[in-house]
């Protein structure tokens, strides 16, 4: 085993020594759970330094290894050193510069010798370890004084760019308040008030005519105001998904907010079923305005809805519209137009019948429970049937009540044989029917009716009338 007693001058550099001592057992060869750093480790065994290379060797940082391996009860000591940096030091006469951090623990001033109490009547910058009371005169750890005559606004801090000046940091000269300036000019000031006001310098002016600015009020206000020829005053944008953009709370409960809804513009309130939904629109493409929820005028019958040159064009109701007042009678719940087809029919069999397409049809007009209607059926021909002559096909089941049957206004005929006796005809609607009955008066108040065999098989020969009847 080679090695030494001791030490030589310059082996061992600067360092933080660490000692670890191992008992061997028998051939034992590996020492861990080591922390040096390579080239500066020393072993020993048995009171014998080793030789780094060749009685052991030491490379990973956390481990050494013995050439030969140690004897039962064998004492391994192992030194390690940790490098460390000299610190720099720098002239007080001369000055330098400091190639690494500088750490005070206690005030250090620059431009002055004194301390942060006499700061008022000196200027230049002072570090402090601080306090930890809140807003205390000697609390804050770095302090930046400006001296002036006149209480004027001056920079405390200014930033540099490329060797130019760009922005200031400065006070509001005797006033509490500091301000930011960018180019030489004051863009945004915190106020003795604390308010933060941006592009002036007086919270009320953002409210004022030809003011532009925006303000931020310590009690919460907020104001802003823009030259017409800028532009916009606010923009709020909401990114991905519909939803809220601007909500409005009263003592902290949910009242209301604008913002979208399947991509178009939407208000809804919280405390009511209500809300107005509208999409983007021209002269000739609907702009729609959805509201769920009672609207109603601020006046009662004041308000038009409309004007003789501003018409609405369409109105679509579910319900009734009340007409002249609000009572039931004045309700008109339904109006409506369309065609049905006459078809005639025999009371005891139907008759066969080729009717001429292009004038059998017929109309009407529903106005609340009053229907009009209007009809004309053509034949070529007809055959067979029996009974009594009646017409199917009303657009409506007539009313059970006995309400007046409604009589024609129009009524003719051709190749019709008037029954015996028979006078003037009636056109009426059958009682909880669809039908139509033809009847022809006679002489005092009776009437008879139009038997099949009476529509005479001959072309053309037809039927057409109007008449009215309640549903």
């Amino acid at each position: 085993m080679a090695g030494y007693i001791g030490s030589k001058v310059a082996v061992v550099s600067s360092g933080a020594e660490r000692k670890k001592v191992f008992t061997a057992t028998s051939g034992q060869t590996s020492f861990t759970g080591l922390s040096y750093t390579v080239n500066n480790v020393h072993v020993f065994q048995n009171g014998v330094r080793l030789v780094d290379g060749t009685d052991y060797t030491a490379t990973n940082g956390n481990s050494i290894t013995l050439t030969v391996g140690a004897a039962t009860d064998d004492q391994v000591v192992v030194v390690s050193y940790n490098t460390f940096q000299t610190s720099d030091t720098v002239s007080a006469s001369t000055g330098g510069t400091f190639a690494g951090d500088v750490n005070f623990s206690e005030n250090v001033g620059i431009g002055t010798t004194a301390d942060q109490q006499s700061s008022a009547v000196n200027e230049g910058i002072w570090f402090s370890p601080g306090s930890n009371s809140s807003f205390s005169a000697n609390s804050t750890p770095l302090i930046i004084n400006r001296m002036g005559t006149g209480g004027n606004d001056r920079a405390n801090i200014t930033l540099h760019n490329n060797g130019t000046a760009r922005a200031d940091i400065g006070t509001l000269g005797a006033s509490n308040g500091m301000y930011v300036a960018v180019g030489g000019s004051e863009r945004m000031r915190l106020d003795s008030s604390g308010n933060l006001l941006v592009g002036h310098a007086n919270r009320n002016t953002t409210v004022t005519n030809g003011a532009s600015g925006a303000t931020i009020g310590y009690d919460g206000f907020i104001g802003s105001s823009r030259l017409g020829s800028l532009g916009e005053v606010m923009v709020l944008n909401r990114e991905d998904s519909d939803g809220s953009i601007l909500s409005f709370r009263k003592d902290g409960a949910d009242m209301g907010y604008i913002g979208t809804q399947s991509g178009v513009f939407k208000t809804n309130t919280f405390s009511q079923d209500y809300y107005i939904t509208m999409n983007g629109g021209t002269d000739n493409v609907a702009n729609d305005m959805w509201v769920q929820g009672n609207t109603v005028p601020w006046v009662n019958n004041y308000y038009n809805l409309g004007q003789s040159n501003y018409r609405w064009k369409d109105l679509y109701l579910s319900g009734g519209v009340y007409l002249g007042g609000t009572g039931s009678a004045n309700n008109l719940d339904d109006y409506e137009e369309g065609t049905w087809t006459p078809v005639i029919r025999g009371s005891g069999g139907d008759p066969s019948v080729t009717y001429v397409t292009g004038n059998t049809g017929g109309m009407y007009t529903k106005v609340g429970d009053t229907v009009f209607v209007f009809f004309e059926v053509r034949w070529s021909a007809i055959t067979g049937g029996g009974g009594i002559v009646y017409l199917s096909g009303l657009p409506f089941t007539r009313s059970s009540i006995n309400t007046p049957d409604g009589d024609r206004s129009t009524f003719d005929f051709y190749n019709v044989t008037v029954p015996s006796g028979g006078i003037s005809p009636i056109c009426s609607a059958a009682r909880s029917q669809t039908t139509i009955n033809i009847s022809f008066t006679r002489s005092g108040t009776t009437t008879t009716t139009l038997p099949v065999s009476n529509l005479i098989n001959t072309n053309p020969g037809f039927i057409r009338a109007s008449l009215f009847y309640k549903v």
